[in-house]
């Protein structure tokens, strides 16, 4: 039984030892990135310092041409925006970001499925920030909201990293894309097909969305953070009635929005967009030329 228990404890000390050692190597190769969403992750959590932010998911990511704006506000502007996430992996980047410094603005791009409705795969979806866990109590609580099983599970490197590994490794080797200029990522092609029509309904709360949406607005509002919601154009879209909660949270906190869903020039034009929820490039240089105006007007 003795022997028994001394193999056990030198099994976990193996494994405890190569758990350090393996976050120790990810942690370099995170900071040390020459590309792809690596670096893009590191550069905007650790580096940047832009008074005005881009918040979202894709469409924010994809809509929004940071030269363009950055021209119009005269101001540094950086798109924090984040294919597949919404406000809670958005509410996690932001109290990272608090660490260093407060932005002046944020521009927060806002989608029915990852800000108000659904139920994600949420620890999927948080896993970029996982790596970043300790850094910020806000942070920690937020995966602790999302599971009591977390806090104990991101006490391990291996479950950190889990799936990011060759990421890390390409990104350090031969990255497949290269850092975007200020976080824009532009698409290109126009839509090949016809969006079926939908009908439009109000999208239900989901209590988790719906409590950090609310802490997101008190966030800003503590730290004088101007706070703008924007509905970005949206192919075939008529209306924001999927977004009448997330309208009536802002209406509520005096927080400005900024509505493009009923837009014709934008919704009823197809070469403008790559696929019915996201803009081309001209689609998108298009947009920004548009709405800077807009957001302008609400700055100065």
């Amino acid at each position: 039984m003795r022997k028994f228990l001394v193999y056990i404890s030198v099994f976990f000390a193996i494994i405890i030892v190569i758990d350090i050692l393996f976050g120790i190597a990810c942690r370099y190769l995170n900071s040390h990135a020459k590309g792809g969403d690596t670096a893009s992750h590191y550069d905007i959590t650790m580096k940047q310092t832009e008074p005005v932010l881009i918040m979202g998911s894709s469409r924010a990511i994809h809509h929004y041409d940071c030269k363009i704006m950055e021209d119009s506000l005269g101001v540094g502007v950086y798109n924090c925006g984040v294919d597949g996430n919404g406000i809670l992996f958005q509410y996690g980047r932001l109290s990272l970001l608090l660490e260093r410094y407060t932005p002046r603005m944020i521009i927060y791009d806002a989608m029915p499925r990852f800000d108000i409705s659904g139920v994600d795969d949420v620890t999927r979806n948080l896993a970029w920030l996982r790596r970043w866990y300790g850094l910020s109590e806000t942070l920690d609580t937020l995966f602790r909201d999302i599971s009591d099983s977390e806090r104990f599970k991101l006490l391990s490197n291996l479950y950190r990293y889990n799936g990011d590994f060759m990421q890390l490794l390409s990104d350090n080797i031969k990255p497949m894309q290269e850092v975007a200029y200020k976080g824009y990522k532009p698409l290109y092609g126009e839509i090949d097909y016809t969006p079926e029509k939908e009908c439009e309904h109000i999208e239900e709360w989901n209590p988790l969305k719906l409590k950090y949406f609310k802490k997101l607005i008190a966030l800003c509002k503590q730290k004088n953070i101007s706070l703008v919601v924007v509905y970005s154009p949206w192919l075939g879209k008529e209306n924001s009635l999927s977004l009448t909660r997330l309208t009536e949270l802002c209406d509520e906190n005096d927080i400005p929005i900024i509505d493009y869903y009923g837009v014709e020039e934008f919704n009823n034009n197809p070469m403008l967009f790559q696929d019915a929820s996201h803009l081309n490039d001209e689609g998108a240089k298009a947009y920004t030329k548009s709405v800077v105006g807009r957001i302008r007007r609400l700055s100065y």
